[in-house]
């Protein structure tokens, strides 16, 4: 993965130095972290360092990503069956659609998504994104392609325009002690240096 090189630019006396640091995994949209200096010289010497953390980040000496610490951990997590189909229900929908092929040590450097995670569920379980013209389906399951025959869902008048509804914060919460517990092994393990998430949320 290609490290960024960033950019400076003067705002009147002073400089901005911009750093792209990918894609957002929850808003898919272009994420940029920003500093500033008094001098051209002390703005260059911070985006040093700014590419030196974020390739620290983006190439660490262990390449595992939640996906893989995920699936680690729930082959040595003491669970309750009821409490197991809970936490694998959480992880399909949400956290392995997200975070799922983001790196562990890029998540140190990027606790924040976790909050931006958060706010979209509160606003819709689904994670639409705002789209216009989703539909939930009902029963659900995969719509049939127009002319495609077969087994798979055809819609019906059960199935309506999508209306957002917020994750109960009791539900959020799960997702939150999943991602501590799975966490607590990454460190454990020596995946991550430290838990990036380790209390309430």
């Amino acid at each position: 993965m290609r490290t960024p090189k960033g950019h400076i630019r003067q705002r009147g006396a002073s400089y901005e130095i911009s750093m792209p640091v990918g894609r957002d995994p929850v808003t898919q949209r272009y994420r940029y972290v920003y500093e500033h200096a008094d001098s051209l010289e002390a703005a260059e010497r911070k985006r040093d360092a700014m590419i030196e953390r974020i390739a620290q980040g983006r190439e660490p000496l262990n390449k595992a990503t939640v996906d893989d610490l995920i699936e680690r951990w729930l082959t040595v997590a003491e669970l309750e069956l009821s409490t197991r189909v809970s936490y694998e229900g959480y992880i399909e929908r949400v956290i392995r659609p997200v975070l799922g092929k983001m790196r562990l040590r890029e998540l140190e450097i990027r606790v924040d998504i976790f909050d931006v995670l958060y706010a979209e569920l509160r606003r819709c379980r689904k994670l639409c994104d705002g789209k216009q013209g989703l539909v939930d389906h009902r029963p659900l399951g995969r719509a049939r392609k127009p002319g495609e025959d077969g087994p798979g869902h055809r819609c019906d008048e059960r199935c309506r325009p999508h209306v957002c509804k917020p994750l109960e914060p009791a539900s959020i919460r799960q997702i939150h002690a999943i991602l501590r517990r799975a966490f607590n092994f990454a460190v454990k393990c020596r995946w991550m240096s430290e838990n990036p998430r380790p209390g309430r949320f």
